[in-house]
């Protein structure tokens, strides 16, 4: 996928990118050409995978999803996710920190294809299989360390509906037929004030939902690129104090997973 800057009105525009996949370019005037979008071509090696955790009496699986989110089919049967050497589920479904893809305006925007643009959500839809016991399901979320690095320092966060999930004694709904979904969610983080940061840097106080304080239209574009660099070093592990060039190429290898645990309950009532 190319990554350039383009000219408008003899300014500089700052296209937004970072890829979940593949190696980021930087041309030499130092400005990110950030185009982080689902690559086709790596469609069952997504940068997330679910490893379960399970009582040996609960019996789980997991479905392939269509981009639609439907699960995928053979036939009439639900195909099921393929998995790693870890034994870990594979999942199609990743984060991509992009701009919106209908974001083609400003200095910071989307620059990828027709498959890319900003998704900060994954979903796993399963089924645990008949065992004729109660139990329950609950999800754990393990952050890769850039990407804990960058929710420690305001460029990303879980979003409320994840906390809450990840924090919920009564676990994940299950259905009648044993079938469940869940939704894992990351948001942008404080520093761009909870918005995506082609919205925020083209963005001013008064058109925004807060008041009060200026977005990022207001910053100027040689703190904007220092701040989307010091962003874009968080998340591939890079050190911006090093002296690596700009134009060089790094990728961020970062692999999130989701542990889901099935625990079968104690039914003794005799306590």
């Amino acid at each position: 996928m190319k990554k350039y800057t383009r000219r408008h009105y003899n300014k500089k525009l700052l296209a937004l990118g970072l890829s979940a996949f593949m190696g980021i370019g930087l041309i030499s005037t130092g400005f990110a050409a950030w185009v982080m979008s689902k690559d086709e071509q790596v469609e069952s090696n997504g940068n997330v995978n679910v490893a379960i955790m399970k009582d040996s009496s609960i019996n789980i699986k997991l479905w392939a999803l269509n981009s639609d989110g439907s699960i995928k089919k053979e036939g009439d049967n639900n195909v099921e996710l393929s998995k790693d050497d870890d034994n870990k589920y594979i999942l199609t479904d990743t984060f991509n920190f992009d701009a919106d893809i209908t974001d083609n305006t400003g200095r910071l925007r989307y620059e990828g294809d027709a498959t890319g643009g900003e998704d900060l959500t994954v979903t796993i839809k399963g089924v645990i299989e008949e065992t004729g016991i109660p139990y329950a399901l609950k999800a754990e979320l393990v952050l890769p360390e850039s990407i804990q690095n960058a929710v420690t320092q305001g460029y990303l966060k879980l979003s409320t509906a994840t906390e809450e999930l990840l924090a919920d004694d009564d676990g994940i709904d299950i259905a009648e037929d044993g079938s469940f979904t869940v939704v894992i969610q990351l948001a942008w983080g404080d520093k761009f004030q909870g918005v995506n940061p082609s919205v925020y840097y083209d963005t001013n106080y008064g058109e925004a939902s807060t008041t009060g304080t200026p977005l990022g239209k207001d910053v100027d574009n040689t703190k904007m690129q220092e701040e989307m660099t010091a962003f874009w070093y968080c998340l591939t592990g890079e050190d911006a104090a090093s002296n690596k060039h700009m134009s060089q190429e790094y990728s961020f290898n970062g692999q999130f997973t989701i542990k889901l645990i099935a625990t079968a309950l104690d039914t003794d009532t005799n306590n």
